[in-house]
């Protein structure tokens, strides 16, 4: 039970949410969740008229409704309201399932997220990024293989390492082999450091990877600094889905991520609640 204030000063009681505070929002959810996730997978023997309905429905999604944003930031905004306490007993799992899925069919999915951020790494002359693979099951009763191919079947990420890593990690072992710190070295040269750290350099410098956005600000700042002598980088906008999610998110995004650690944190079984402003309903799904 939690304890109110009424206009006159005295503390009086009102009763705890319960799940049938929220029957119709519920069923909305899930309605909408089955609608989404069933347009979410195309059909294989899907025929021409299904396809077109279902990426009508998908650009829709998208789309405002009304005079409202699109499904995705309604979803978010209700996700605010909620963690305020400004709003009704909301079915906060459901409603971040639906706000996934509606993430997840309206931007294309993860294959397609992933062949555009290779066909941008590739405009922009970077190396194509070792995407995760898929993960291969282990047939029942054989026996697991070992060594690098274990880890290449077993582990669906690619190792990654950011050049000031590397940097950081040379100028460490120089430090404790060699005696001294070099500012601004080459770290290309290893003499002096012993033939185990070499090697695991190496390894790491096999595994360097660069973000598109790093690539970016330096570019920025290239430019910034030889302004008369280094071209302008043309930087293409291209109209997608992702693009107009993102505009549509960016006045209150800090509003958003905060609203998701909220729940991530009440939903955490070893936080212990100090109130009732966030309660999360143990949702049947």
């Amino acid at each position: 039970l939690g304890i109110a204030q009424n206009p006159d000063g005295a503390a009086s009681k009102k009763p705890a949410v319960t799940l049938s505070d929220n029957v119709h929002t519920r069923l909305c959810c899930s309605i909408l969740y089955s609608m989404i996730e069933y347009m979410r997978v195309p059909m294989a023997d899907a025929t021409e008229e299904e396809s077109r309905i279902r990426q009508e429905f998908i650009v829709e999604l998208g789309q405002p409704v009304g005079n409202n944003p699109c499904l995705a930031v309604i979803c978010f905004d209700t996700l605010v309201q909620f963690c305020s306490a400004l709003m009704p007993p909301f079915p906060i799992r459901k409603l971040v399932l639906l706000l996934w899925k509606t993430v997840l069919v309206s931007l294309g999915g993860l294959q397609v997220q992933a062949e555009r951020m290779q066909e941008s790494r590739s405009k922009a002359g970077l190396p194509k990024l070792q995407y995760p693979v898929e993960v291969v099951p282990p047939v029942p009763g054989e026996s697991l293989p070992i060594g690098h191919d274990a880890a290449a079947r077993s582990h669906p990420l690619g190792l990654k390492a950011r050049k000031k890593d590397v940097d950081l990690f040379i100028d460490q072992a120089r430090a404790k082999y060699v005696g001294f710190v070099m500012e601004n070295a080459d770290n290309t040269t290893l003499a002096g450091l012993p033939q185990p750290i070499r090697d695991s350099i190496g390894v790491t410098k096999d595994h360097v990877y660069q973000s598109l956005g790093e690539y970016q600000t330096e570019e920025e700042e290239r430019h910034t600094e030889n302004k008369l002598t280094q071209p302008i980088v043309e930087v293409e906008c291209v109209h997608s889905p992702t693009e107009e999610l993102y505009a549509a998110m960016l006045g209150h995004l800090p509003q958003y991520m905060i609203a998701l650690l909220k729940i991530l944190l009440a939903a955490a079984t070893t936080v212990k609640a100090k109130s009732d402003s966030i309660n999360i309903l143990v949702d049947v799904l």
